[in-house]
């Protein structure tokens, strides 16, 4: 009877160790970080919050300081041009904004997704649009080799945006399962 019991505590000892080792990836992984404010800007743009965290984990791994070799700076990664562009859309000063910081980066970069929301009636069609320019998603829209009804995208040509675009819909999944966000 001891054999039997010392065996299915380790067999309960293997299963504990093995969830926390998940929790601990899933963690450290998909991290959960600037929560006030991106439910904030979530909130005031209207985006889904775990639609938001994977787009700014899936850009810059929630690095502040992050800078892509096109340009891109910060969480969201927006390009300078762009952040002025959406800034004078919207009437605001562009030079207000400093996109290294969180939280001017977080408000510009849901503020630009929002706008393609708003252009695209389908969200992973603005999440590529986020990644490949609005330009060369339109065009994609308009041929039948990547769009049957000109809305969404069922094949994306440029092997970067198609990884981008499903990435974010893993991380969509596992914020929404893990984390318990809606």
């Amino acid at each position: 009877m001891q054999k039997i019991s010392a065996s299915v505590l380790i067999v309960l000892y293997i299963i504990i160790l093995m969830l926390t080792a998940y929790s601990c990836g899933v963690v450290f992984t998909y991290p959960k970080k600037y929560e006030t404010e991106i439910a904030k800007v979530c909130a005031e743009f209207e985006i889904s919050i775990p639609t938001f965290y994977a787009l700014i984990n899936t850009e810059s791994s929630f690095d502040p300081s992050a800078k892509s070799p096109a340009g891109a700076i910060g969480l969201t990664q927006v390009l300078p041009s762009t952040a002025e562009y959406i800034c004078v859309k919207n009437n605001l000063d562009y030079t207000q904004f400093d996109l290294y910081n969180p939280n001017d980066n977080l408000y510009i970069g849901a503020m630009y997704l929002r706008y393609l929301l708003d252009k695209f009636d389908a969200t992973y069609t603005a999440l590529a649009a986020y990644n490949a320019g609005e330009t060369v998603v339109r065009t994609w829209l308009n041929d039948e080799r990547y769009s049957y009804d000109k809305i969404s995208l069922y094949n994306i040509p440029y092997k970067e945006t198609a990884k981008y675009v499903d990435k974010i819909k893993n991380g969509e999944k596992i914020y929404r399962e893990f984390y318990k966000l809606k």
